[in-house]
């Protein structure tokens, strides 16, 4: 859909570095020591191979494929474990040039502006026939309409997206992405963060405005005649949406997918899909849990984003990951971490100096998503087998940090009201999965 050219280069490099910074790594799926030990690995849409460089770097001792429409990776300087190659999947019908179970990991982001919705369950399937019995697919894609549009970005972005539905394209496939593997793959997760936009989300925000300023750029020749203007009001328009970033608070959600592959014909899918953050309202139950998530207008996020000023910092990390959260906001860090548990949310609770009711705090934003007990009581410490949790309350008695886990999940917190210094140690399940932070200095575009 976008036109290949040096400003698609640009950008594809951008939002890699991006993406990567984002999820705090290159991929989430648990293969790490599978490709340090040597694994077959594919991506899908490799476009300039970013991806495809960093990862056979860091696992020289895995093999890695890339495809793509357009013979835009690198000609030189290409690492020995490393193969391009051109393939068109639209003209193929679909059908990738590999043999059935070839991979221990297949990889595709972002191709949902490639592929018409019509085929994107096809391609799909595609990916689980050529990934071997007990490897892992995943998926990343952006949700191309954003929130907290001003009136500007909203025409512009309104137009874009009847543009490509008309041309058979779905811009809002990403919120589904989990859809065409709950019956083919096991233990599908889902996650997604909130991408700011613009410079009120700090260098991060900046980073991004930047990159949407490329697709505003590249989709010039179509919408400029969709929307019946000359190239110079065009222009004119893109400044104004990218003015309207800084100062709405615009953000986007990109989202994850990983799944594997069973290793049997005899093993089930339990068609259980985890989900570390979940759309606006919505409710997820399995047989020991029902949770009613109502998040605040920054988007459905384990870690709401703030606006930015000053940083207040907190590593969290586990065996594969690590998280450094550098937030901008004058405001107190709000976490809503949410894992297993075995109670319901929403109840009151209240002592002799508190009652709290798990919702909104005084301007309509939730600030706690804290899975209680209506017979817990909101006090300094709560303490069940191995899990002992300290609560920090703010001047006016909202709690301003809540960690969920089960009760046989240890948690440890270091919370202070001044500027709020938080430690926080999850495990895998309440692992934090949305930062909005100050892009890494490090980082490369």
């Amino acid at each position: 859909m976008l036109p290949i050219d040096e400003l698609e280069l640009r950008r594809q490099a951008d939002e890699h570095n991006l993406i990567k910074y984002l999820f705090n790594g290159l991929f989430k799926a648990p293969i790490h020591n599978i490709l340090e030990q040597g694994a077959n690995v594919l991506d899908v849409g490799c476009g300039c191979g970013s991806w495809i460089l960093d990862m056979a770097r860091e696992y020289p001792r895995s093999t890695f494929a890339g495809v793509d429409v357009s013979p835009v990776f690198p000609r030189t300087g290409i690492p020995q474990n490393v193969r391009f190659r051109t393939h068109n999947l639209i003209s193929s019908d679909m059908c990738l040039p590999y043999a059935a179970a070839s991979f221990d990991f297949v990889f595709m982001r972002n191709m949902s502006l490639a592929i018409p919705e019509k085929d994107w369950s096809v391609l799909c399937n595609e990916l689980v026939r050529v990934t071997k019995l007990g490897g892992y697919v995943e998926l990343f894609e952006t949700d191309f309409e954003p929130k907290r549009r001003g009136p500007q970005f909203a025409d512009w972005n309104d137009k874009v997206m009847f543009t490509l539905r008309a041309r058979g394209f779905n811009p809002h496939l990403a919120p589904k992405l989990e859809e065409p593997f709950k019956n083919q793959l096991l233990g599908v997760k889902k996650c997604f963060f909130s991408l700011p936009m613009g410079t009120w989300g700090g260098r991060t925000g900046t980073a991004a405005r930047e990159m949407w300023s490329s697709y505003l750029r590249s989709f010039q020749p179509i919408m400029a005649m969709a929307m019946g203007l000359s190239n110079d009001k065009y222009n004119k328009l893109c400044e104004e949406a990218l003015s309207e970033m800084d100062t709405s608070d615009t953000y986007c959600n990109v989202y994850n997918v990983v799944g594997r592959r069973p290793q049997t014909s005899d093993e089930t899918n339990q068609n259980n899909v985890a989900t570390a953050a979940t759309p606006v309202g919505s409710e997820r139950s399995n047989s020991r849990l029902k949770v009613r998530d109502d998040f605040d207008g920054v988007g459905s996020c384990t870690v709401n984003i703030s606006r930015s000023t000053t940083p207040v910092g907190s590593d969290r990390s586990n065996s594969r990951l690590k998280v450094r959260d550098d937030f901008d906001g004058v405001g107190s860090r709000k976490v809503n971490n949410v894992a297993t548990a075995t109670t319901p949310v929403g109840s009151e609770r209240s002592n002799s100096r508190l009652k709290v009711r798990d919702d909104f705090d005084s301007v309509g934003s939730r600030t706690v998503n804290n899975v209680a007990t209506a017979t817990t009581p909101v006090s300094s410490e709560r303490s069940n087998s191995r899990l002992k949790v300290r609560d920090d309350f703010d001047s006016v008695g909202s709690r301003t940090v809540n960690n969920v886990a089960t009760a046989t999940t240890p948690v440890s917190s270091e919370r202070s009201n001044s500027r709020l210094k938080v430690r926080d140690d999850f495990d895998g399940v309440g692992s934090c999965t949305v930062r909005s932070t100050t892009l890494a200095a490090s980082l490369s575009r």
